[in-house]
């Protein structure tokens, strides 16, 4: 993958879904000036990556990331705004230790269309989300896709980031064993969500959480409730 980074500086798309190196992401980032799409699940990207993926180093903007967030400090995420700014997909997986510093970093993201978060990585507990997801629903409000892993007290901060898009047509969450119920998320979604096509959640339901979902949601095609209480009502 370095030589092809060192060879290949007209690539504009790169897709890797397995590990990759530190030194293969520096070498991306650092030589291939034209590329907009880095999709890497599993790859760390460091501040000094990111760095090279600045607006003014770079050919055209990059538009959509996957990675390992590295990033532990707000100056880092600062030095870095410009790139963020731009971004209209993040598909992002937090260490507990890097969550504030990526919170700070929701807060330069508002272009972004999709968003997928999973906070903990590597078999660490899903840590809590809160202070994540306020900066998501001060922030996002041009969201259409949005997915999230972790662990809440409640269920207000993703009830507040339905209520600022209304144009979304997928949401997903998994609670990391919070224990939170997910019906005031389908009453939200049901309410403020006209055009949703897919929905999966993993806190309990019941018939009246269901019935404001499809009542409101009327181009519903895939629906994923994996503790539901729902009779055949």
């Amino acid at each position: 993958m370095i030589a092809i980074a060192q060879e290949c500086r007209l690539l504009e798309s790169v897709l890797v879904m397995g590990p990759v190196t530190v030194a293969t992401v520096s070498a991306i980032c650092e030589n291939c000036r034209n590329i907009t799409s880095m999709m890497m699940s599993e790859a760390s990207v460091t501040s000094a990556d990111l760095l090279h993926l600045l607006p003014q180093h770079r050919k055209r903007p990059v538009i959509a990331l996957a990675c390992r967030w590295a990033l532990q400090q707000d100056n880092e995420v600062q030095a870095c705004a410009a790139m963020l700014s731009g971004l209209k997909v993040l598909r992002v997986a937090v260490p507990a230790q890097c969550k504030h510093a990526f919170a700070t970093a929701v807060t330069y993201l508002a272009e972004i269309e999709t968003l997928n978060i999973t906070l903990g990585v590597d078999g660490q507990p899903a840590c809590a989300a809160e202070e994540v997801l306020l900066a998501v629903a001060q922030t996002c409000r041009k969201l259409r896709r949005f997915e999230f892993a972790g662990t809440l007290s409640d269920e207000g901060s993703l009830v507040n980031i339905i209520t600022g898009n209304r144009y979304l047509v997928s949401f997903g969450w998994k609670d990391g064993g919070g224990g939170t119920g997910s019906n005031g998320v389908l009453h939200a979604l049901g309410r403020h969500c006209p055009l949703l096509r897919s929905v999966e959640a993993v806190g309990a339901c019941d018939d009246d959480g269901v019935r404001a979902l499809v009542a409101g949601c009327k181009h519903l095609d895939n629906v994923r409730l994996s503790d539901s209480s729902i009779t055949d009502s």
